[in-house]
């Protein structure tokens, strides 16, 4: 399933507005005892589910049958401030409406980096082939591109990354 625009969206324009909202919170312990024993619910947790604080998931609805996210483009038209997502370009009516994974799928835990990551077919010139938002988020290039617009949560953790290389770390 996708999500197409409803008419036509200049840049920056609001798409839809998640703040204050209730947007569903389930801890890692909770995921382990409700999902784990569905494959095709963990591949969804994988990839549509958020890290929005240290023990803290944002899913989409309390029933995942109903979960319908965004889809993925390595060159989206749309992105994040805040809780809001909003035109990254002018989008046409009935055009889909994307964000860079990257941006927010970062989850926090020990088998992510391995079963969070996807193949791409967005077909765009700037398509990165396999999507890994647990190590993404960590690329030059993907966060000069995407400053800003990052969930909070993620953006605290680029802080601290670039904190750490600062003061003469070199690893995250």
């Amino acid at each position: 399933f996708f999500i197409r625009a409803a008419k036509n969206l200049e840049t920056s324009e609001l798409i839809y507005d998640e703040e204050p909202c209730h947007l569903p919170v389930v801890s890692r312990k909770y995921v382990d005892e409700h999902f784990l024993r569905d494959p095709n619910l963990m591949k969804c947790f994988y990839e549509y589910c958020y890290q929005c604080g240290p023990d803290l998931i944002c899913i989409w609805e309390t029933d995942p049958k109903k979960w319908k996210p965004i889809n993925h483009s390595c060159d989206p038209n749309a992105w994040l401030e805040g809780l809001a997502l909003v035109a990254r370009r002018t989008i046409k009516k009935g055009e889909e409406i994307t964000i860079d994974y990257a941006t927010y799928a970062y989850l926090e835990d020990k088998d992510a980096e391995e079963k969070n990551q996807f193949e791409c077919h967005c077909g765009t010139k700037e398509c990165r082939n396999i999507i890994r938002p647990n190590v993404e988020y960590k690329m030059v290039e993907i966060v000069d591109k995407y400053k800003g617009h990052f969930t909070t949560y993620l953006e605290a953790l680029i802080e601290k990354n670039a904190r750490k290389m600062t003061n003469g770390c070199s690893s995250f």
